[in-house]
């Protein structure tokens, strides 16, 4: 099983799953594997996992952000705040109904790009940093 539509999720370079965790400020946690993590984060709440070499991902369909979505204006700031606790980072969002498209990459505790595209209304909410 993989992340697909309807879902948000962070890629956290060198930061271990308790590390982006404890900056996520998630609580009831618990050790499950990947298909059952993945499963339920699509229902509610947020999975933790690093499946691949110096990369943690973290997944949720409602949860991920506590409400601050790129199309918000304190987005860039919460995503920076995440990044000065875990470091480098990329953030990505995606919504099949509206056409929701989101993308951001922190490095060196600075947002060096971010873009925001709602299809649905054609928007460009969020443009920062060189394509």
């Amino acid at each position: 099983m993989s992340f697909g539509f309807k879902t948000s999720w962070l890629a956290v370079r060198d930061a271990g799953p308790e590390e982006v965790a404890d900056a996520l400020d998630l609580r009831h946690r618990q050790h499950i594997d990947w298909e059952t993590g993945t499963e339920l984060a699509y229902r509610q709440g947020v999975f933790v996992a690093r499946p691949v070499p110096e990369w943690t991902l973290a997944h949720g369909r409602f949860h991920l952000t506590h409400g601050t979505d790129a199309a918000h204006p304190d987005f860039p700031s919460w995503l920076q705040a995440l990044a000065a606790r875990v470091g480098d980072l990329q953030y990505f969002h995606t919504e099949r109904v509206t056409d929701y498209h989101a993308w951001a990459k922190v490095e060196s505790g600075e947002l060096t790009r971010a873009y925001c595209y709602i299809g649905m209304s054609g928007e460009v909410p969020l443009r920062r940093g060189e394509p």
